[in-house]
């Protein structure tokens, strides 16, 4: 069962399986036309991957940019079997806002950002809570990618180079996790005129401030993926 209310930002679309005090973990997505691109769909590849390592106690927040290619309404419901909100968002595209909110809105212990051309395996998110409860202050995983033709970059040989060389790559910060607990800290990493005004941003601010409070985690997971796509339709200015 929906419900329906007005926030800060326009209509949010609620569907709790169970109280939000029980949720474990919360996923955060923003998105805007990501759903269908150029016939290919990458957010509906997102949530079947999560729907599978996800446990019973876990939600999905989407802040959605007013998307023209898939109405979220009309699948993610049916796609996703767990606790639920869709947040409409207006105004110029911001991912950084867009992740940020959703993470302002998180029930669960553990809040995952990720980006909706993303594909995860098995196991990733027990994985990452492994590392945020051994010491962790935060996680920021490394992605591989899949390119046009399906081969996946970069190969075992050139990731070990990387690591031989102490060279984590430049991957983006855009995916990353922390316990809900260290939410007001790292909230206070950045500002409303930086997520509201920027494409992105907030994430490298909050790797740094991560880091300074304790040891972030960084590194690659196989199987955690980068969907390549072609920019055509997938933000506006």
């Amino acid at each position: 069962m929906w419900s329906k209310s007005l926030g800060p930002k326009g209509g949010n679309y609620l569907r709790y399986n169970d109280s939000p005090l029980n949720i474990k973990v919360s996923y955060c997505v923003t998105v805007y036309n990501r759903s269908l691109l150029k016939g290919r769909e990458y957010l509906p590849r997102l949530v079947e991957t999560l729907r599978e390592d996800s446990p019973a106690e876990s939600e999905l927040i989407v802040t959605d940019w007013q998307s023209t290619d898939l109405p979220l309404l009309n699948w993610l419901p049916q796609a996703w079997d767990k606790s639920l909100q869709i947040i409409e968002m207006d105004g110029k595209f911001s991912a950084a806002w867009g992740r940020t909110t959703a993470c302002e809105r998180a029930n669960g212990n553990f809040v995952f950002a990720l980006d909706a051309d993303m594909l995860v395996p098995k196991g990733y998110t027990k994985t990452i809570i492994g590392y945020l409860k051994g010491g962790y202050k935060t996680a920021f995983p490394l992605y591989y990618i899949e390119e046009s033709d399906g081969v996946i970059s970069p190969s075992p040989e050139q990731v070990a180079n990387f690591k031989k060389n102490n060279d984590p790559a430049n991957r983006g910060h855009g995916n990353y996790a922390f316990p809900k607990t260290l939410w007001p800290k790292l909230r206070m990493a950045y500002g409303d005129s930086l997520t509201r005004t920027s494409w992105g941003g907030e994430d490298h601010e909050i790797f740094w401030v991560s880091c300074a409070l304790g040891d972030c985690w960084r590194d690659w997971i196989p199987g955690f993926i980068h969907q390549w796509h072609s920019k055509e339709g997938s933000f506006y200015g």
